[in-house]
């Protein structure tokens, strides 16, 4: 399963220069209906949206139907031709290029490889991509990846940071300014993550005073005595966790975000040994062995209330598997022989439980939600099982782990990376490995973190 240095640093550069792709508003006849603007963002940050036109008072668009691949939380508005939006108020007004509503629509990209320059830009994004080139120059040592690293940092440090109430806002605009301001948990984490992750690549002392800071916030704000809290206001006044629930369900607290803060402190720890943020780890540890694993299931819950139990029945295969290795990565970094005793059962049975559950045709399934597969592969999923699978072979030698791996990444050569000039890799495949085309290559949420992280992985591991 190794990999050819110089051939994967290829692939993952031609990353990057895809990050601007996106897709160009075709025109409909619509059969009107009236959705409100927090379930156009849903649908939006669901890939729903596949085309649109905007009209003085209104911005109709299409959504992707029932029978191809629209998600269940909107099966029900699918079920349209088209929708619309009003824009008629002064926040969504179409005259105003920097309003959410026109900068959700600049967001969206699809399968045309295509620079949008005049995109919004998300702290989450920004925050991979700082990951992304901050630790290729640590394990490549090319002076470009540097570059590419510090353009990431300086537009953080100069454009999401607030200086008034901290923390960094979820997104700006295209110049730099503030557009939507939630505080949000995860975003606060990613950048703790991309910080450490550089400091330790070059040695910038004001990225880890920055990722000390934000992570006495996240202990000062998030941290409610039972697990971390997510979506605030701007001067962080705790609101509806709308950017991180999904299913149909609204979470006070989610796995993911959990998971991310574990894997920014190891991170954080990894750079510099802070003592309390070890401590946090260890809570964090807790909180999964208590309220996220599932003894019975054997795997993970997903979507918690306030009382931390769980909201649905769903069990995400991507996030067991990207988790039974991220927790084996951070006992690792505390080296604390009791909770080794107390975890590493845990993530065992999630990688074996995936392998058993979700493996087949050289892929792994997305989730299943109350008993119904979604057997469609997205491609962080994939990225995921391989390292999960890799690491899993490690710790037990079963070869059958290591199979797995390859196959998944031959999945993945074939059918999910964009081999176009300027591509980057497909959001996902239906079962036969055909292309869902409805979704972007490029997005909020997508960007060469997770098959970008893969490969360091890898080409550390074997």
């Amino acid at each position: 399963m190794r990999i050819k240095n110089k051939k994967l640093f290829a692939l993952l550069f031609a990353a990057f220069f895809a990050f601007g792709i996106y897709f160009a508003f075709s025109h409909f006849a619509p059969k009107e209906e009236v959705i409100t603007y927090s379930q156009f963002y849903k649908l939006v940050q669901e890939g729903q949206v596949i085309s649109a036109r905007i009209s003085p008072d209104k911005i109709y668009f299409s959504l992707v139907q029932e029978d191809s691949a629209a998600s269940t939380a909107s099966a029900d508005m699918a079920k349209n031709d088209s929708v619309f939006l009003r824009t008629d108020s002064k926040e969504f007004s179409t005259s105003n290029p920097n309003s959410p509503v026109l900068q959700e629509f600049l967001m969206l990209n699809g399968v045309q490889v295509k620079i949008e320059k005049d995109a919004a830009k998300g702290c989450i994004l920004n925050s991979r991509i700082l990951y992304f080139f901050s630790e290729a120059y640590r394990i490549l040592g090319d002076e470009r990846c540097r570059e590419g690293a510090k353009a990431a940092f300086e537009f953080l440090q100069n454009n999401f940071l607030d200086e008034r109430y901290g923390g960094v806002f979820w997104s700006v605009d295209a110049e730099g300014k503030k557009l939507d301001t939630t505080k949000h948990t995860y975003a606060q984490a990613f950048a703790v993550y991309a910080l450490s992750t550089y400091y330790k690549a070059t040695g910038e002392k004001e990225a880890i005073f920055l990722a000390d800071k934000l992570f006495n916030l996240i202990e000062e704000k998030s941290w409610d005595g039972r697990s971390y809290r997510e979506s605030f206001t701007e001067d962080f006044v705790p609101q509806e966790n709308d950017k991180l629930s999904e299913n149909g369900v609204s979470a006070t607290y989610t796995m993911n975000t959990l998971l991310h803060v574990f894997e920014a402190y190891t991170a954080f720890v990894a750079a510099t040994g802070n003592e309390k943020a070890k401590r946090a780890m260890e809570r964090i540890l807790d909180i999964f062995a208590r309220d996220i694993w599932n003894e019975k299931k054997k795997r993970q819950e997903v979507f918690f209330d306030s009382d931390m139990k769980s909201l649905i029945d769903l069990y995400s295969y991507g996030h067991d598997i990207e988790t039974s290795w991220l927790l084996d990565k951070g006992l690792g970094v505390l080296s604390n022989s009791e909770y080794e005793k107390k975890i590493l059962p845990l993530t065992s049975a999630m990688a074996e439980n995936v392998l058993a559950a979700a493996f087949s045709d050289g892929a792994v399934a997305t989730e299943d939600e109350r008993g119904s597969v979604d057997g469609r592969r997205v491609w962080w999923v994939q990225c995921e099982s391989i390292v999960g699978f890799v690491n899993a072979w490690q710790k037990t030698s079963d070869e059958g782990y290591l199979k797995a791996a390859y196959d998944a990444w031959d999945f993945t050569k074939e059918h999910i990376i964009d081999k176009r000039s300027g591509g980057e890799w497909l959001w996902r495949t239906y079962k036969n490995g055909a292309a869902d085309k409805t979704l972007p290559e490029v997005s909020p949420w997508k960007c060469p973190y997770h098959n970008g992280r893969m490969c360091f992985e890898l080409m550390e591991r074997i």
